[in-house]
């Protein structure tokens, strides 16, 4: 369970103060799949960022399974990252010169994989690579890839750790409607398997229409 406990960012931009996100509380559980929209500005990149750990909130508490993750060193703040949050962005960012399989394997690693065995960390990459319908593609790298497959790619490469809360940033921003409508499909039928916490900020309204659990943003405070 992530909670979201009147939770603020205020950003100081010379003479003008920002309220990117004000007084925002919110429950996540496990299993569930969120869609968070609203126009650009109203906080929906700075929600993400504060509950990957990558910012921190000017004030308020956010806790994941009762544990705060506010107010902890750079050191823990990364761990917390590594081990708990899959991110997948809207551009892919996938490593040009690797190809599908190692890309996946990343995703392992940077979730402390570099402790584990390789030999399950690989078989944990040839699991999701095929889950996710790319085996036939282990050896293409992104630029011989379709949109769509480069997305595939982005979405096994987060959950390969199992991640307790999956982050996704404008998954479809690149994509046509078919294909949307399929890694949208995807990720929900992974994120049930997984029973983690998906949340999707999006400005689709194919996908907020589409995923029951709604949240709207407008100027940093959810509306109505």
């Amino acid at each position: 369970m992530l909670e979201l406990v009147d939770v603020s960012r205020i950003y100081e931009m010379g003479d003008n103060i920002v309220h990117a996100l004000s007084g925002f509380s919110y429950t996540f559980r496990n299993g569930s799949m969120t869609v968070v929209s609203g126009p650009s500005g109203s906080g929906k990149s700075t929600l993400l960022n504060l509950i990957a750990a990558t910012d921190v909130p000017t004030s308020g508490d956010i806790k994941l399974d009762g544990r705060s993750i506010v107010n902890t060193s750079d050191k823990e703040a990364s761990a917390y990252r590594f081990s708990n949050v899959g991110y997948i962005f809207q551009q892919f960012r996938l490593i040009p010169v690797l190809d599908v399989f190692e890309n996946i394997l990343l995703g392992a690693v940077a979730g402390g994989g570099r402790r584990a065995d390789r030999k399950k960390l690989e078989k944990d990459t040839e699991a999701i690579m095929e889950r996710v319908g790319l085996s036939d593609r282990r050896h293409h790298r992104p630029g011989e890839l379709s949109g769509g497959q480069q997305q595939r790619v982005a979405i096994a490469r987060a959950l390969v750790k199992k991640p307790s809360i999956i982050l996704a940033d404008e998954p479809t921003a690149s994509l046509d409607s078919a294909t949307a409508e399929d890694i949208m499909s995807l990720l929900e039928e992974l994120n049930r398997e997984l029973c983690s916490i998906c949340i999707v900020a999006t400005h689709d309204k194919r996908i907020v229409d589409s995923i029951g659990d709604r949240i709207r943003l407008e100027d940093g405070r959810i509306a109505g």
